[in-house]
């Protein structure tokens, strides 16, 4: 038996629900969350090379306490961002500048925070805390402010390349700093800014 002519066969609409922008969609956001972990592996492998056991561990407990504090600091102005643009509140350069801004005050209040947390775990250095959390709330909150703008347009394209950009950059520089040699906590705390 042959597919009819008018693409009403089975490839004719397996064709048109791959070009429907719910399939186009999910393949972007699967590229982009496959795009994230691959690249969170990749630095874990070279951070754990490049620190060993005990420099690995320091880095750890530094990231644990600034991934805590992080979220709370951002108060959710990614979904806010998202709310503002769909529902037509506010024009995109509105909600991007009341998002960024929340961020900003979040990070005032997260930045004793994170130094409280470093307060129950001696022997952190300070250096790479500072620079792990400068790093989330300026670095990773743009980022995702940029991301969840790109979902708010409906475009997860770009928040794909976004994300794609992001964890690139930082394989390359972990990948960097070992190849230097440089087993320094706060240097490779540099990878997450």
């Amino acid at each position: 038996m042959t597919a009819p002519a008018d693409g009403t066969g089975r490839a004719g609409r397996l064709s048109r629900a791959l070009r429907t922008s719910l399939a186009g969609d999910t393949a972007w956001s699967l590229w982009a969350e496959v795009t994230r972990m691959v690249g969170g592996l990749a630095v874990f492998f070279v951070l754990t090379r490049a620190l060993g056991t005990d420099g690995f561990g320091e880095f750890t407990a530094i990231a644990a306490i600034v991934t805590f504090i992080v979220p709370v600091a951002q108060v959710g102005a990614s979904l806010l961002l998202v709310q503002r643009i769909s529902r037509e509140d506010h024009t995109a350069d509105q909600a991007v500048a009341t998002a960024f801004t929340m961020v900003i005050v979040g990070g005032m209040v997260a930045a004793p925070l994170t130094g409280a947390g470093m307060a129950f775990v001696p022997g952190l250095s300070v250096a790479a805390a500072a620079l792990l959390c400068a790093g989330e709330m300026l670095g990773g909150a743009t980022t995702s402010l940029c991301g969840y703008l790109a979902i708010a347009h409906g475009r997860l394209r770009y928040y794909a390349q976004v994300i794609t950009v992001l964890t690139g950059v930082r394989v390359c520089a972990a990948v960097t700093l070992l190849a230097i040699g440089s087993t320094n906590v706060v240097m490779l705390s540099l990878i997450h800014i």
